[in-house]
């Protein structure tokens, strides 16, 4: 049957509508109608789509950049020293951020997506856990199904999988687990996931730190268990492919596999552009956000360990402590007991005292000899908390600072520090005026003089003066503890610092950092480094810089503080790009940083410390924090 003259360009021209239609649906509205928020077969360039399409507005980057540059010059301690960094065996590279800030202002970019990613990705190349600046518009998840790792084994190390996420694709099946990943998208596997944790394995400055970050251990701890965690499956920034190409070798042989990454959008009840933005990127939000629903995913069970290590747990609390121990006996040499420190933040601080407290009591009764404290993942917290621990595992219970458990810090001066320092004793507590002793003459120190005083460094081709050295007051949590001890006769710990032996992964951060330094460089007390690459040396700490403010809720209020007065007016050409972020941005940097000796030029943060000791995981130790314990406890 012949067709109409007229039929052949009303189809067309139908098609050229209907196709106009599907490219003018709202990607985020698209996005808002996935089933719990997640998406796995075409979610990666649906979350590409609603994230690139906010136009670049000069006006807010230009303002952005003011905020961000002023901040940085005025309070980063590190911003000289990062950017010509002293030789040493940690895996970074100098950037002058500021430098590398101010550069962007001359560039044009495709969306506000481009130019918000391109700043955090300067931040992230300091590899400092401190400094971050994270936009909340762009920060998703996405989740590759499969859980790599690197065990040695026989000698040599290998790319396997440790785990996989169940009932999502037809082609992620349990039998994958031990498969050996031999190519990631068309490279050695290895090479590939060095190379990944070298640009992206986390904010470490040691290679091998970023390693482990980058893989999956169990060692992660949660109310009396230990879970897994993993920077190349599980990324907060948009991946740069769709999906990742795997080869595997196998028992039933070899497979090819192009595995979607999985993504999860943000929760909160945005159904278009408009709304997500005002809900997920404007500051302050107009819309309140809420947390997604998602649907948990199922991994395969972890059996029972083959040989069972015998070690008995004692007690624990939700967040912090975890106390057990081995008997004497079968090739281990001593009643050998384990700390694992989780954290020295507790979320309830006298739980956490109670259940360390109770922890010793058992060890000094079981008549435990040798202490394993494990720091594996321990990002820091309470500096206070950390101090407090090394007087009582060191029997230095006095209610006062001890010089040589305490560190020697300082911070940047710049007008605008000095001004905030000054003006410190106007409110109960700020940063700027903390209780400090002197380095110097080891008295409290009751004036500004350790910030008018100031001393002139050199780092990165740059001069800049920094306040004297002290150290931090923490009679006010050593004390307390101290009581306690007292009231509930512990009396003396029989350890001397050849009894301890320190367990890490090399994220031991922030105050653990410094916790793990003090132990190791001034007790002597032996490192454990495990993990990282094969054969290389591994530091047993990172990230020691100190402290660490956030724009937001330690910068900000300080300047708005009706104690201090309105410092726009009284100072308008030093705080007047310290303002509001025109989007909200998850923004803090390096306040302060530490010394070892104290009076070293160079701060820990730029220090490479390498374990006494190395341990690779393998198949067993990777998956039973018993049995890379049980190995330690053989060792001593």
């Amino acid at each position: 049957m012949k067709q109409p003259p007229f039929a052949l360009p009303l189809i067309i021209a139908s098609l050229s509508l209907l196709f106009a239609l599907v490219h003018a649906i709202d990607p985020c509205t698209q996005v808002s109608q996935w089933p719990n928020r997640m998406k796995v077969q075409g979610g990666w360039q649906e979350s590409k789509d609603c994230l690139k399409q906010f136009p670049f507005d000069r006006k807010v980057a230009h303002k952005t950049l003011d905020t961000v540059i002023d901040t940085l010059k005025s309070f980063f301690v590190f911003k000289d020293i990062a950017s010509k960094p002293p030789k040493s065996r940690l895996s970074i590279k100098g950037v002058d951020v500021v430098k590398e800030l101010k550069a962007r202002k001359k560039r044009h970019y495709k969306s506000d997506f481009e130019f918000q990613t391109d700043i955090q990705n300067i931040v992230d190349s300091l590899f400092d856990a401190h400094f971050n600046y994270i936009p909340t518009c762009y920060s998703w998840s996405w989740k590759q199904p499969l859980f790599l790792y690197a065990p040695v084994v026989d000698g040599k190390q290998k790319i396997k999988v440790f785990n996989v996420l169940l009932n999502v694709l037809p082609s992620v099946t349990a039998d994958l687990v031990e498969c050996e990943v031999l190519e990631i998208d068309d490279k050695p596997a290895f090479e590939a996931m060095v190379k990944f944790a070298k640009n992206h394995g986390g904010p470490y400055k040691d290679l091998s730190v970023r390693l482990n970050a980058a893989l999956t251990t169990k060692n992660s701890y949660s109310n009396g268990n230990f879970g897994w965690t993993s920077e190349w499956q599980t990324r907060s920034k948009l991946p740069p492919n769709p999906s990742v190409k795997y080869k595997l070798k196998c028992p039933s042989g070899k497979k090819e596999l192009s595995l979607p990454w999985i993504t999860y959008a943000p929760g909160g009840n945005f159904n278009d552009s408009a709304s997500y933005f005002s809900m997920w990127c404007a500051s302050p939000p107009s819309l309140k956000a809420e947390a997604p629903n998602y649907a948990s995913l199922d991994t395969v069970p972890v059996p029972p360990s083959i040989t069972p290590t015998g070690f008995k747990v004692i007690n624990f609390d939700q967040d912090t402590f975890f106390f057990g121990y081995f008997p004497k006996g079968g090739h281990i040499h001593h009643n050998t007991g384990v700390m694992h420190v989780a954290t020295f933040e507790p979320g309830n601080m006298t739980e956490s005292i109670v259940t360390f407290i109770t922890g010793i009591m058992n060890f000094k009764k079981l008549g435990i000899e040798k202490v394993i404290i494990d720091v594996q993942n321990n990002g820091g917290g309470y500096i206070c908390m950390a101090q407090a621990l090394l007087h009582v595992l060191f029997n230095d219970k006095q209610n006062h600072t001890t010089p040589d458990l305490e560190y020697a810090t300082d911070i940047l001066v710049s007008p605008q520090s000095l001004i905030l320092g000054k003006l410190g004793t106007l409110i109960s507590y700020d940063s700027f005026d903390d209780d400090y002793y002197s380095v110097a003459t080891g008295k409290l120190l009751t004036d500004d003089s350790w910030l008018e005083n100031s001393i002139k460094h050199k780092r990165g081709g740059k001069t800049n003066k920094y306040s004297q050295r002290v150290r931090s007051d923490c009679n006010g949590f050593i004390k307390p503890i101290g009581e306690i001890l007292k009231k509930n006769n512990v009396g003396p710990l029989p350890w001397t610092p050849k009894d301890y032996v320190i367990l890490s992964n090399g994220n031991c951060g922030s105050s653990c950092a410094l916790f793990a330094n003090r132990m190791h460089e001034i007790k002597h007390v032996k490192t454990i480094a495990v993990g990282g690459i094969h054969h290389k040396p591994m530091t047993y700490q990172s990230f020691p810089g100190l402290q660490v403010l956030s724009y937001d809720t330690d910068i900000l209020p300080l300047i708005n503080s009706e104690s201090y007065g309105d410092l726009y007016k009284k100072y308008p050409a030093l705080f007047r790009h310290i303002v509001p972020l025109p989007e909200q941005v998850f923004f803090r940097f390096t306040f302060r940083e530490a010394y070892f000796p104290d009076r070293d030029n160079t701060p820990l943060e730029y220090k490479f410390l390498p374990a006494d000791t190395r341990l690779d995981y393998n198949n067993v130790t990777a998956r039973h924090i018993d049995a890379l314990w049980l190995k330690v406890a053989r060792s001593l």
